[in-house]
């Protein structure tokens, strides 16, 4: 939850500036544009397995062409769930670099996108058992994914993103028994992208 809040305090100050800030002339993909960006998925699970499934990222990328961007992104998760009595509390969080090659034209409204990206995180797992000491399952890996979107252009700063990706190769050390878990996950995600800028030319 607090990423969440995080998340959501960074899209309410990043939203007035881009309404009240000078706009780049066709929209925020063109060649040379600085871009914040912020996703958010989530769900619930009901049934012999409740609980709640929340992730996301923030982004800063930069347009290298008026099709190709790269940028530094920190992906969040958290997973709260219970099965058979027993609580877990599952979260990721990293950073890594993400590419992008986008179709169609800088003026167009519509711009779908590949996405592709790897990174290091940090997982935990907190089991929490009926009348027992809880414990975690920790770790770090290098994590690699795939995906693509739609991102749609709202004006000529701010574009509403769409979006699925999938993730691989998260592991994380059991401390009681000693198992390397690997895991993974897939999603679709809603989100912004907002122009902050184009470099100067010299």
């Amino acid at each position: 939850m607090h990423a969440l809040r995080i998340l959501l305090v960074i899209i309410s100050g990043l939203v007035p500036y881009a309404l009240s800030a000078q706009s780049p002339s066709v929209g925020p993909l063109q060649k040379g544009t600085w871009q914040a960006g912020a996703t958010f998925a989530g769900g619930g699970i009901f049934g012999s397995v409740r609980g709640v499934d929340l992730r996301g990222d923030v982004s800063l990328s930069y347009m290298l062409t008026d099709r190709v961007s790269l940028g530094v992104h920190l992906p969040f998760s958290s997973f709260k769930y219970t099965f058979d009595d027993v609580n877990h509390d599952l979260s990721h969080y990293g950073v890594g670099l993400e590419g992008r090659y986008y179709f169609g034209k800088p003026e167009s409204r519509l711009r779908p996108f590949l996405l592709g990206g790897f990174g290091y995180q940090w997982s935990e797992n907190i089991v929490d058992r009926p009348q027992a000491v809880p414990y975690s399952m920790k770790g770090q890996n290098l994590y690699v994914e795939a995906g693509a979107g739609l991102l749609v252009r709202l004006s000529k700063r701010i574009g509403l993103e769409v979006s699925t990706r999938t993730q691989g190769m998260s592991m994380y050390q059991d401390n009681v028994t000693n198992r390397v878990v690997k895991d993974g996950q897939f999603d679709f995600r809603i989100g912004l992208k907002i122009a902050l800028g184009r470099r100067k030319k010299a």
